[in-house]
């Protein structure tokens, strides 16, 4: 079954390649002949290796070093496990500290803490580097299995090992998790006269409908002038980003 699902893995690239490079691209005999290389290399290895290697990880290596080629810190690949984990950051609530992390260069990194988190109250702060989880490093991990390690159940801690500039030495930290709920627009209101600001968190399933929910009742209350705060916006969805533009332009 797990090679069926290999294979099945490997069709599925190929058919991404196939959008990606283009037409004429994709027909040209370089692309066979590199695919048949491919193909081969995997076989040989998984006849004659003098250890038995799955086609999972030959083909999950193989992926990641397709990755890793372009050098672009937005482009990834998800496996089930890790897309679901999406999934979850965008739309639920989970138990974790209530930091966005990214991946800057080859260092795990602290994109955001989101306000009123325990990441936030524990004083981490943007541009952070995570060097260590519990004690276990994360040097050449995915940002989805840092995540991951994170994330728990909630009133148990984590211990993060934090490199920060300016500061000679890392230093640990320990956070307590807790249930995170990821509402897009945490707070909004008037300010003097017809002035109304709204906070917008993140780009997240709800975005846009939590957005114009606020600024329909903003503009119920009087509000003739908007302050959008973007400040520690984490990002999210480009669909989600396009409607939320889409309410102003």
């Amino acid at each position: 079954q797990n090679m069926k699902r290999s294979f099945i893995l490997l069709g599925l690239v190929i058919a991404v390649l196939a959008i990606s490079v283009g037409q004429n691209l994709w027909a040209g005999p370089d692309t066979y002949t590199m695919l048949r290389v491919f193909n081969k290399v995997l076989k040989e290895l998984q006849d004659n290796y003098v250890t038995d290697v799955g086609a999972d990880s030959l083909i999950s290596g193989a992926i990641d070093g397709m990755i890793d080629v372009v050098k672009d810190p937005h482009t990834d690949f998800l496996n089930k496990s890790e897309y679901s984990s999406l999934l979850e950051s965008t739309k639920g609530e989970f138990g974790g500290i209530g930091a966005t992390i990214g991946k800057r260069g080859d260092q795990i990194t602290v994109i955001s803490p989101l306000e009123g988190t325990p990441a936030y109250r524990s004083g981490l702060q943007p541009g952070d580097e995570i060097v260590n989880v519990d004690g276990v490093p994360t040097e050449g991990k995915s940002v989805d299995v840092v995540v991951n390690e994170i994330r728990g159940n909630p009133g148990t801690q984590v211990v993060l090992t934090i490199r920060r500039s300016m500061i000679d030495e890392p230093f640990d930290v320990e956070i307590t998790r807790a249930i995170i709920k990821l509402d897009a627009v945490p707070y909004f209101g008037m300010l003097e006269g017809d002035i109304g600001y709204v906070y917008l968190r993140n780009f997240s399933m709800a975005a846009d409908t939590e957005l114009k929910k606020g600024l329909d009742s903003l503009f119920a209350m009087g509000a003739k002038k908007i302050i959008f705060d973007l400040r520690l916006n984490s990002g999210g969805l480009l669909n989600e980003g396009l409607m939320v533009s889409e309410l102003f332009l």
